[in-house]
């Protein structure tokens, strides 16, 4: 067993044994770690005052190496930025991401519909959700500058 072989990590399980195998010198990385070191992201986020990533539906695996927990572990761990995880689908569990992380979730669907339904209409979702995420953000920035 190794660390990372699980999951989508699997294919990566089967190239780390034939490799190591052949006597092949390799590590394997968590992915979201790798790809947000790639991108610079922590550079590109130090001076933020939030974060906004979305993941298409967060639940109780989300923290184990979805794009959204490595971006707001990130934000919170090295900088202390509040962040947002916009999301289609609140699963199970999700809360435990909010509750660990100290991230708000915000879900773009307007009411209960079908899966096939809300991908259907995506692009909907997402622009009038996001038109209402940055409606209560200004009004958080409208009620703290009467302060």
């Amino acid at each position: 067993q190794w660390t990372g072989a699980g999951a989508a990590g699997g294919l990566c399980g089967g190239l780390f044994g034939v490799l190591r195998s052949c006597g092949v010198k390799i590590s394997v990385k968590n992915g979201i770690d790798y790809i947000l070191e790639r991108i610079g992201l922590s550079e590109k986020i130090k001076n933020c005052d939030l974060v906004i990533t979305g993941e298409g539906q967060v639940d109780k695996q989300t923290k184990w190496g979805k794009a959204a927990s490595g971006v707001v572990q990130m934000a919170k761990k090295q900088y202390g930025i509040a962040s947002i995880v916009v999301v289609g689908s609140i699963g199970q569990g999700a809360f435990g991401l909010r509750e660990e992380f100290g991230c708000e979730i915000f879900s773009i669907m307007e009411k209960p519909v079908s899966l096939e339904e809300a991908m259907d209409n995506a692009e909907e979702l997402l622009h009038k959700g996001a038109r209402r995420l940055f409606g209560i953000i200004q009004i958080g920035y409208k009620m703290n500058e009467k302060k």
